[in-house]
């Protein structure tokens, strides 16, 4: 055996020694590895350090994160993984519904329920799988959006009645100001000229300044940005279909005619938004 092997051998001996402390443990024995004498031994050996020393540190991790899990059961559960071929299949089966457990156990699941679909769709059975996959998925993701939603709203709530107040008191000060069915606030600061207003499928030109209610201002653009009407918030497409060529409003946005739950740049979920807005010119998109 080379110098050089001999070093690594030594090196990988020693930091066996330390990862096995961790199985010693575990299993309630001690484990005295034995210094390699082949190549095959060191692959051994490095293999076995290797992953137990990941596995260390993940049940670590898991237990800080408050997700302890047992390293005694969880050797005993590798060491028949690895030494049993004949129950692979089950043993996968395992972990994967270990593994999804973990991944719904917020959500309300009725687990009988979820393991005959389960069965159902897993063994082709047509008659008892009554969603398609493609509807099951969309169920999954709407019912994912919905609860983000309540979570949001019970951090950022406050948010849609500070802008409610807001608009009553806009309303009181503003006699001039014009209410929309759909709840859209604006206001005309400037006139315009002609009769024509953009429409759907036109590029428009505008200078802007938002801010929330309370003042602060989060993006501004004097020098004209030009845009497809209809790739902007609700809000905006519908302010900016009412004006004429040079009319410059000052518009109230509400939560659900702006960004509604997502947070964007300066902007919490569910704020109410202002705008004074100019339309310098619109046109047909080329």
């Amino acid at each position: 055996m080379k110098s050089t092997d001999k070093k690594i051998m030594k090196k990988v001996f020693v930091a066996a020694a330390a990862g096995l402390m961790f199985i010693g443990v575990a299993c309630n024995r001690t484990v005295t590895p034995e210094a390699p004498k082949t190549a095959e031994d060191s692959l051994s050996m490095a293999w076995g350090v290797f992953d137990g020393s990941q596995w260390m540190q993940n049940l670590k991790i898991s237990a800080q994160q408050k997700r302890p899990i047992d390293s005694m059961a969880f050797f005993k559960g590798y060491e028949e993984g690895l030494n049993d071929t004949t129950r692979f299949s089950y043993l996968v089966g395992a972990i994967t519904g270990v593994q999804r457990r973990m991944s719904i156990k917020n959500d309300t699941i009725d687990y009988a329920k979820f393991l005959a679909s389960f069965r159902a769709a897993l063994f082709s059975d047509s008659t008892n799988v009554l969603m398609t996959p493609e509807d099951a998925l969309s169920y999954i993701r709407a019912n994912e959006e919905k609860k983000q939603e309540r979570e949001l709203r019970a951090q950022y709530g406050k948010n849609i009645d500070a802008g409610k107040e807001f608009i009553a008191k806009y309303c009181k000060e503003h006699s001039d100001c014009k209410k929309t069915n759909s709840g859209l606030i604006y206001r005309v600061i400037a006139e315009g000229t002609g009769d024509a207003m953009p429409k759907d499928g036109q590029v428009v030109k505008v200078k802007y300044v938002g801010t929330t209610i309370d003042g602060k201002e989060f993006d501004k653009n004097e020098d004209g940005a030009e845009f497809g009407l209809g790739q902007v918030i609700p809000g905006w497409t519908e302010m900016l279909k009412l004006m004429k060529k040079g009319q410059k409003v000052e518009c109230v946005i509400p939560q659900e005619l702006a960004y509604g739950s997502r947070s964007v740049y300066l902007i919490e979920p569910f704020s109410t938004l202002v705008f004074t807005v100019e339309l310098l010119d619109f046109k047909d998109a080329e």
